[in-house]
């Protein structure tokens, strides 16, 4: 791999280092982590159950796609938003029960951009109706994808709901989102059966790559790996006592950008794409859960050589007969091959109880013990703040407000870039030049709650000899590292020898690099909210709910996260106004076709693109939720003729279709238009046509009608 350089001012340097000095903060040589020792035994009731084999376990799959049309990408810039569909998105859930602990998890893989804490705090809400008492914020982890092509607009928290393509939080997307998660729990919950769990682990290769190499290498123990990023994936199997394949859930950690942002299509991205590819692989009602572990500086885009620091390339860079629609699934099966071996060759029987520990601590200003940062004392989190490295961007082709402010700037030509921020604050957040102050926004914004959420939640799982520690966090390479190495001891008094750590999970809280690398200041660095030795504190914490979970300990619950759904007062623009009115031009109807199908079209990498008269998508989602549209309802449809009637080939949700909305006439018109295409990689020969589906919205003098629509393309052969 090519080296990343690293572009500094002439000036920067010594600010940074008087930055350091100021600090207050004695570092070490390293600050590589060296917890106390674990606890010397294990609870009475783990040791119950060591070797114990009895599993119950369920799984289930629900649509969580939002809306498609008017709504942010996951990449933060102004005015970029959605405009069509490429895969469904899908919470797939999983419910684990040991008899022997008597204890019971969820566990659900979420195709998001950020598990925020609203969605969290929204599913328990609604959880505690539908099954009371069974499940709490302890024994729930929610994770995110981290998947960029995923509408966002969800967080109760004003900065991710306004740096954004569009401003505003967005009621149909979060109610969607939640609703889906809640389904897919309560119905893994009802399926759960007695099971047996096994462990595989693979490398997967060429899927991976840092984005961030002189941060990654001013850490004192990257010379103890091979590699640069984790190219293992984990995988958990899980298998019906009948003998039938019930779900599998894999990790592996790598950034959800396959797809760019001018892409402007909802999609699953690599681990969407390789879950249905799993899942139509195995077969049945089978369920494939992609989660992610350690991706803070992980891409699945590689380095251009000819350009080291500029954007990563992706595939339809590298080979002409691919589009950009196809990088996520090209990304997606470099995963997919390496789960399904996994699958097919998972033998290593998981046995033991199942515990889980939770807890959750306010993170800022917090003292971090010297047993986690390398000896050094006077460590403490911060008030959570934002660094100039934000608007410098990253290599995946985000935003770059500040086009020519590099990472790794400590100043912008010579000067801070904030000389407002207070001192304090500065010298707590030592080498960031502090941009935006979010934790405390009491000085600049009309109230006092905080931009982000500051309340960090603490959880770990045992399943039997499997050890799951959540982090809210988008945690580095390395960072995820030292986690797994800290925790190691603790956790193997209680039989776990294998630590995964799901990312993104429960919350989220931007970054988590080693302090060595937060002192680089790459946009990882600057976007590690609480500071350089927010690390440490999480390895801490992490640790001391791992020591109560093997002893049996107690633990506070720690400060619950407010509740602020009733508290969101800007919303974004087409959830303030909705769909205005929808109308076809004079003489056309709904669905009427604006360009045709050709008369055939020669099998393999191909493509058939349909225009129809349309609506704007967001109301049919709208009156599915009021029971006026079927569950099944697809904006789109592969017919094939079989001889005497056309049968559904494929839908909205399958890889190789897509569904591209534009309103015709300016931002005010009612008029608009939908080209449907298809792909034909894997399509055998026949006879098809292509369809659109769609629900209109009418003004009339009484108020709003709904016009449900249909039209289809002519008939043409592949061959």
């Amino acid at each position: 791999m090519t080296k990343t350089t690293i572009n500094r001012p002439a000036a920067a340097m010594p600010w940074g280092l008087l930055l350091a000095a100021l600090s207050g903060v004695a570092q070490a040589a390293s600050t590589v982590p060296t917890p106390p020792a674990p606890p010397s035994t294990a609870s009475a009731a783990i040791q119950a159950c060591r070797g114990s084999s009895q599993w119950l376990a369920g799984a289930a799959k629900s649509d969580i796609t939002g809306p498609m049309v008017d709504s942010s990408t996951g990449y933060t810039e102004p005015g970029i938003t959605m405009n069509g569909l490429q895969t469904r998105l899908y919470a797939r859930g999983f419910v684990l029960e040991s008899p022997c602990s008597g204890q019971r998890v969820a566990y659900v893989n979420a195709e998001l951009l950020h598990t925020y804490q609203s969605i969290k705090t929204g599913v328990i809400r609604k959880l505690a109706a539908k099954l009371p008492g069974v499940y709490s914020d302890a024994n729930v982890m929610i994770v995110g994808t981290h998947d960029h092509s995923a509408p966002s607009n969800t967080s109760f928290r004003t900065l991710y709901n306004l740096a954004n393509g569009v401003i505003g939080f967005d009621d149909l997307n979060y109610n969607i989102v939640v609703d889906g998660i809640v389904d897919t729990i309560v119905r893994a919950h009802n399926a759960r059966r007695p099971a047996t769990l096994a462990l595989a682990k693979g490398t997967v290769a060429n899927a991976a790559f840092n984005r961030s190499l002189p941060a990654y290498q001013a850490n004192p123990d990257a010379a103890d790996y091979s590699s640069n990023v984790d190219t293992t994936m984990t995988l958990l199997k899980m298998t019906g006592a009948d003998g039938q394949p019930i779900g599998a859930i894999s990790w592996f950690g790598v950034h959800g950008t396959s797809l760019d942002k001018d892409a402007h299509v909802v999609d699953g991205d690599n681990k969407g794409q390789a879950a249905l590819r799993l899942e139509k692989t195995v077969g049945g009602n089978f369920v494939a859960a992609f989660s992610n572990a350690p991706l803070g500086d992980v891409s699945p885009n590689q380095p251009d050589p000819a350009n080291p620091g500029g954007d990563f390339l992706r595939p339809h860079n590298l080979d002409s007969s691919l589009s950009a629609y196809d990088d996520a699934r090209v990304h997606g099966e470099r995963q997919y091959a390496v789960a399904l071996n996994l699958f097919n060759t998972a033998t290593s029987a998981i046995t033991g109880g199942l515990f889980y520990k939770h807890q959750f601590v306010e993170f800022q200003n917090i003292p971090v013990s010297p047993a986690y940062t390398g000896g050094a004392t006077g460590a403490a989190t911060c008030t959570a703040a934002i660094g100039a490295a934000f608007v410098s961007g990253t290599e995946e082709g985000g935003t770059k407000l500040i086009a020519s402010l590099k990472e790794g700037s400590l100043t912008y030509q010579g000067i801070p870039i904030n000389p407002l921020i207070p001192p304090a604050l500065q010298k707590c957040q030592a080498e960031k030049q502090v941009l935006l102050p979010v934790g405390d926004v009491s000085g600049f914004w009309v109230s006092n709650i905080p931009w982000v959420d500051t309340i960090v939640p603490f959880q770990v799982f045992a399943i039997g000899n499997l050890g799951l520690v959540a982090s809210s966090f988008e945690q580095t390479t390395m960072s995820g590292r030292r986690l797994r190495n800290a925790l190691k001891p603790t956790l193997a008094v209680m039989g776990v020898n294998d630590i995964v750590v799901p990312t993104i999970a429960n919350a989220y809280h931007q970054y988590l690099t080693t302090r060595e690398e937060y002192a680089v200041q790459n946009y990882e660095g600057g976007f590690t909210h609480f500071g350089p030795w927010s690390s440490a504190a999480f390895i801490e914490h992490a640790d001391i709910v791992a020591r109560a979970l093997v002893t049996g300990g107690s633990l506070s619950a720690g400060p619950t996260p407010p509740d602020l759904l009733s508290a969101q007062v800007v919303h974004t623009p087409i959830e303030t106004w909705g769909v205005v009115n929808d109308e076809p031009p004079s003489g056309k109807n709904f669905g009427d076709v604006v360009t045709d199908a050709a008369a055939s079209y020669a099998m393999g990498n191909n493509r058939v693109s349909v225009t129809f008269w349309s609506a704007h998508p967001r109301t049919a989602q709208i009156r599915q939720r009021e029971g006026a549209v079927p569950a099944g309802f697809s904006y789109l449809e592969v017919q094939r003729w079989n001889g005497s009637a056309w049968e559904r080939f494929a839908t909205d949700g399958d890889p190789y279709t897509r569904f591209l909305w534009q309103r015709v006439g300016g931002s005010l018109s009612a008029q608009s238009q939908v080209t449907v295409q298809w792909d034909l990689d894997l399509a055998p020969p026949g006879t098809y046509r292509l369809v659109h589906n769609g629900v209109a919205k009418k003004w009339g003098l009484l108020g709003p009608t709904y016009v449900n629509f249909s039209g289809a393309s002519r008939s043409f052969k592949v061959q």
